[in-house]
């Protein structure tokens, strides 16, 4: 049975808010909300135990008892935690009043001065009743009031009051304190969060930051990936352009034997403006005239310079590799409009169907250029 049910069971409901817990807990309790602790130690088998249960049972004791700044804690001898606790306190009579409080002691030097802090010091103490002498109660009636009444319930609140209201200052202090090191540890927290969230802010920058170098740098990469196979793209077609112009050198060479009715001759208007007459055999196909057209610039550049960028010798220069070249340009004649673009078809046959064999006029024409540009093209070629 708790201590509070058998007050209960042998005084009544009338008592003080008593604490549910070790002696141990209520003393931490106590300084964590910094109030009084009162600590009752109670023998059942004592004498003065009903005497003291009339006590904590008056009202004006309990109205006092129940004020917030008290935490009582009551405990019965017969239970080992409540002996442990009387020979911690050295008890000598039952029953032990014993009030306790706080106090500031030193703790740790600064420039300024000790800091202090708060701890439950025991400022009073009854062991067993007051005799009737000692509660200054009329002689007449010293007896009964010791045992009943009136004077041995202000004689405990006297008892407890007088040393707590000398440590208020105490226990103001330790409340400042308590509020103080709450306040400080606020602002540590509230710093705290604002460095952490400048630490994100940072990190986050720097992320960002890492992210955009990262990507101008793969940009970067890939711009010059682009341009490496760019310039290996353009290297690839001026090697083939040099080799074709040697190539077309050597056929014409082969070709000079050829009787006249063998050869046909086209005028070529290059995308320059610049015309362009060359005679082709008749068993040729469309390829050999799109390699000529494809080839003038490297042609002009060989008949200024005499040399290529593989070296002297023209001859010696080899098409690349795994490399298919791609025209850009379609072949046209102009009346009637015909556009020649099987660069595999006979070139006899295919331009005598169209009645421009041995003799014809093209021009070149690029395959980008949109219909109107075409058309407005080919109106300006009509009217020159």
């Amino acid at each position: 049975m708790s201590f509070e049910r058998y007050f209960e069971s042998e005084f009544g409901l009338a008592h003080p808010p008593l604490f549910a817990g070790t002696f141990t807990a209520a003393r931490e309790a106590a300084h964590r909300e910094s109030r009084y602790l009162v600590a009752i130690l109670w023998s059942r088998e004592h004498d003065n135990a009903r005497a003291m249960g009339r006590v904590l049972a008056h009202p004006t004791v309990v109205a006092y008892l129940s004020q917030p700044r008290f935490l009582v804690w009551a405990g019965d001898l017969a239970t080992s935690s409540t002996y442990g606790t009387s020979l911690g306190l050295h008890a000598t009579a039952f029953p032990l009043l014993s009030v306790f409080g706080a106090a500031t002691v030193p703790y740790m030097p600064t420039p300024f001065g000790p800091r202090v802090r708060a701890k439950l010091m025991q400022i009073a103490r009854m062991d067993g009743l007051p005799t009737p002498d000692e509660m200054l109660a009329p002689e007449s009636a010293a007896y009964d009031e010791h045992v009943h009444g009136e004077y041995l319930a202000r004689t405990l609140i006297r008892l407890i009051d007088r040393p707590v209201a000398r440590h208020g200052l105490a226990i103001s202090a330790a409340r400042r304190g308590q509020q103080e090191r709450a306040e400080e540890q606020r602002l540590r927290q509230q710093q705290d969060v604002a460095y952490e969230a400048s630490l994100a802010r940072d990190r986050q920058r720097e992320l960002e930051a890492q992210a955009r170098a990262e990507k101008e740098q793969a940009d970067r990469d890939e711009a010059e990936r682009l341009q490496r196979e760019e310039q290996h793209a353009r290297d690839l077609q001026r090697q083939w352009r040099w080799a074709t112009l040697a190539r077309i050198v050597r056929e014409e060479c082969e070709d000079a034997g050829l009787a006249p009715d063998g050869v046909g001759k086209l005028s070529l208007r290059l995308e320059s403006g610049r015309r362009v007459v060359q005679s082709f055999p008749g068993d040729a196909t469309l390829q050999r005239v799109f390699d000529f057209v494809e080839t003038r610039e490297t042609a002009d550049e060989w008949a200024r310079t005499g040399t290529t960028p593989f070296g002297s010798d023209l001859s010696a220069v080899q098409p690349p590799a795994r490399y298919e070249h791609s025209y850009e340009f379609a072949l046209v004649s102009q009346f009637p409009r015909v556009v020649l673009d099987d660069r595999a078809a006979p070139l006899k046959a295919t331009l005598a169907a169209k009645g421009l064999w041995p003799s014809a006029a093209l021009i070149v024409e690029p395959l980008y250029e949109s219909e109107s540009d075409s058309d407005g093209h080919d109106s300006n070629t009509a009217g020159a």
